[in-house]
């Protein structure tokens, strides 16, 4: 198996593979800690073992790292600073990173030992060398994730992915492996080292290429290159001057590259070729900004995390609840109510009437309206109840005692309004109308579950006040397939959802033009036009003036644009129109015709032989 590592196919070892293996071969116990067990592993980086920490009593993956790296100071300072960045990574499908040790000869990364295969031994097993779309779908939602998680939770670029970084295993789970290392190496290497062999420059963007720093959106780049290599069996460049045309060519489409090796198998759903060619953008800001993105555009399952650009401006109460935040919730709660409970008592003793005070009888989150939702046993992950924040009782519980001290009106407790940092969710879909249903945590089926949901209504629409934690989100709208997506919020933000329905294009047109379509009872326009349709099947009917209206059924697919013409003109029967009979003053008219019009010369008599 390998992991993590190219394979050399060169039958000597090399150079730096050497310098990892010195001071190794003999030794069955490294760092008086790991007990080596078989090599995983070998390429240009170094060599990965499969190694006993007998400290925590677990098997582990052991990159040894190369002594041209150990012994320079500041290439062993960048690596061991990556690792520690690494060691932030808590996805489930990201390689965990455990530990970075050293001693006086050697150094190495002991990380999460992963039992399957990389992507690239799995597509050469392949038939046809490649997978189809359908097959490598789930995983692709699962990187997708991880990289929006890595992108945005812990700030961190990948910088090296590519189909031998992305392992599967034997539950079926996608991993990808080296976030950060392999770069951080590859980068010293280059500078100790005069022979260098990255073996990436197929995935590279053309601003990694140039030098310039890390971004996002070289991920993006290498995501794009690494789906195209599984779906067509070789990377977007792989012969002559790749570089040259990473930064120039536009590579050709998937078809036309299966088409080239004779690659049969299901066509390539469109909207897989335009976000793969939208992913290898030569610009930047060209390529989806996100990863969650693709996974929209691809149109397939997973958490969508949408980050909005614009941070909302923080006041005073902002900053006291972040300051609440991070104190203790039991004490927090404590010292809300005995705050509440002197504001009370000085609004008793201010007041002499008990009447006046009135007391807020407390909300019964345990009634079965207030956790209808939250108690469905389809959810596998259930959001945070919701959460009154103490601070802001503390604020409305002070600025009404100031104003009882001003006024002799009493005050309402029931009446303090206090404000919560829910989230709020603004939810568009394309075409607009469809109603939606929010439950809470994460449902696996297309169709909604029979219990109550927490929220529902029509698109668009701006959900709000809830409580931070993950929500399935069901899309109905007629004449589509029925669908899901899966959404996080955080406390105090506003998370931003635009789901589209798998749809086709058709294109219409009539003879003569100016035909309405209808698809049932919604009208689609006037001919001639270009219309999104949903999948399957359909029943279109055009409309015209003085003119029998006309019908076609016709299969709308993913790929293909349909044509669809419509003949609106009146059919002529073949047998000759029956003579009108005249009315009486048609007869008249013809009798002053004869009578009064003019006369027919008279012929020439013959002359006689």
């Amino acid at each position: 198996m390998v992991f993590l590592m190219e394979i050399n196919v060169v039958g000597e070892p090399a150079p730096e593979e050497e310098q990892t293996m010195r001071g190794v071969v003999g030794v069955t116990q490294l760092f008086n800690r790991f007990t080596h067990q078989k090599v995983l592993g070998r390429g240009g980086m170094g060599v990965v073992w499969l190694a006993r920490d007998d400290r925590l009593e677990r098997l582990v993956a052991l990159k040894l790292v190369p002594e041209s790296v150990c012994f320079d100071p500041s290439a062993h300072e960048d690596l061991k600073r990556e690792t520690r960045k690494s060691l932030m990574l808590t996805h489930p499908n990201i390689v965990r990173i455990f530990d970075f040790i050293e001693d006086e000869r050697s150094a190495a990364i002991s990380m999460e030992y992963v039992d399957g295969a990389t992507f690239s031994s799995m597509r050469v097993k392949k038939p046809s060398k490649c997978f189809e779309a359908e097959e490598i779908a789930p995983l692709v939602a699962a990187w997708c994730d991880a990289l929006t998680y890595a992108h945005e939770s812990a700030k961190l670029v990948h910088r090296d992915l590519k189909p031998s970084n992305l392992m599967v295993n034997s539950k079926g789970e996608l991993k990808i492996t080296d976030f950060g290392i392999a770069c951080t190496l590859r980068d010293s290497m280059t500078y100790v080292s005069v022979r260098t062999s990255s073996g990436t420059l197929n995935y590279m963007s053309p601003q990694q290429l140039l030098g310039e720093d890390p971004s996002p959106a070289d991920d993006i780049y290498s995501l794009g290159a690494t789906l195209y290599e599984m779906l067509s069996s070789k990377p977007p460049f792989f012969g002559g001057d790749v570089a040259s045309q990473v930064r120039e060519v536009v590579a050709p489409t998937i078809a036309e590259r299966r088409a080239k090796f004779g690659i049969a198998g299901a066509p390539i759903p469109k909207y897989w070729e335009e976000t793969i060619a939208g992913c290898l953008a030569k610009a930047a800001d060209q390529r989806p900004p996100t990863p969650n993105e693709i996974a929209r555009r691809l149109r397939l399952g997973g958490p969508i995390r949408i980050r909005t650009d614009e941070q909302p401006k923080r006041g005073v109460l902002a900053a006291i609840r972040e300051i609440f935040g991070k104190l203790d919730r039991r004490v927090v709660s404590a010292g809300a109510v005995l705050i509440l409970g002197l504001s009370v008592g000085l609004l008793l003793g201010h007041h002499s009437k008990k009447s006046d005070v009135v007391v807020a009888k407390p909300v019964n989150l345990s009634s079965p309206s207030a956790t209808a939702a939250v108690t469905t046993t389809y959810a596998i992950e259930k959001p945070s109840p919701l959460v009154v924040k103490p601070q802001s009782s503390t604020v409305a519980a002070d600025s009404s005692i100031a104003k009882s001290s001003e006024h002799s009106e009493p005050t309402s407790v029931s009446a303090l309004k206090i404000p919560t940092t829910n989230a709020l969710v603004q939810l568009t879909t394309t075409p607009a109308g469809a109603s939606y249903t929010v439950y809470p945590g994460v449902i696996a089926n297309k169709t909604a579950p029979a219990s109550e949901p927490l929220r529902s209504g029509s698109s668009p629409a701006s959900i709000d006040d809830l409580p931070p934690g993950r929500y399935t989100i069901f899309f109905h709208n007629e004449g589509y397939p029925d669908d899901r997506a899966e959404v996080s919020v955080s406390a105090g933000e506003t998370v931003p959802v635009d789901y589209t329905f798998p749809h086709g294009t058709a294109s219409i047109t009539s003879t003569p033009d100016g035909a309405e379509i209808f698809l049932g009872t919604q009208s689609l326009g006037n001919t001639p036009l270009t219309v999104d349709l949903p999948l399957g099947k359909l029943k279109l009917i055009a409309r015209l003036p003085d003119v029998p209206e006309r019908s076609q059924t016709v299969t709308i697919g993913s790929t293909t644009p349909a044509t669809i013409k419509f003949e609106m003109k009146a059919h002529h029967s073949g047998r000759a129109r029956a003579t009108p009979t005249p009315s009486a003053f048609d007869k008249l008219g013809q009798s002053l015709k004869h009578v009064f019009g003019p006369k027919k010369p008279t012929p020439a008599p013959r002359k006689k032989n």
